[in-house]
């Protein structure tokens, strides 16, 4: 899989401070927990069209 750098500004610090956790939780890092996360939105998008 090719892979590029995103940078995302004033993200809500809670919302990363729980992201974070629940990868911690899950046992992955940060990159392949919001890797996973799009995959699964994008995936739910696509079902319901």
């Amino acid at each position: 899989m090719e892979t590029t750098i995103i940078n995302v500004r004033k993200f809500p610090l809670d919302l990363h401070r729980e992201a974070r956790s629940a990868a911690v939780m899950e046992g992955i890092t940060f990159r392949d927990w919001l890797i996973k996360a799009v995959k699964e939105k994008l995936e739910r998008d696509k079902a319901q069209k």
